[in-house]
């Protein structure tokens, strides 16, 4: 779950906030003419059975893999890493 505006386009001097699967986090936007950068993430550190920690390490090790986004045709964003999709969000 990805909250923290109506916009789904990141916008400079952001902060996004949302669950990893198993903690709440939260971290920056900072977009730019040649891409998307998120980071640094912060999160709360409860502890999950061991599968939805590993998932959620995952997902948020790949939130700061992003360089880039794209919205598609039917409304998902994607956050690209060197232009190719990492993450797909719907509403």
């Amino acid at each position: 779950t990805w909250t923290g505006g109506s916009s789904p386009a990141p916008r400079a001097g952001r902060r996004r906030s949302g669950h990893g699967g198993c903690n709440h986090f939260t971290a920056a936007l900072e977009p730019s003419a040649d891409g998307l950068r998120i980071g640094p993430v912060a999160s709360t550190r409860m502890a999950c059975p061991p599968e939805r920690m590993a998932f959620e390490r995952t997902f948020l090790a790949a939130l700061t893999r992003i360089t880039g986004f794209d919205i598609a045709p039917d409304g998902r964003l994607m956050l690209t890493e060197n232009d190719s999709p990492l993450i797909v969000a719907r509403r």
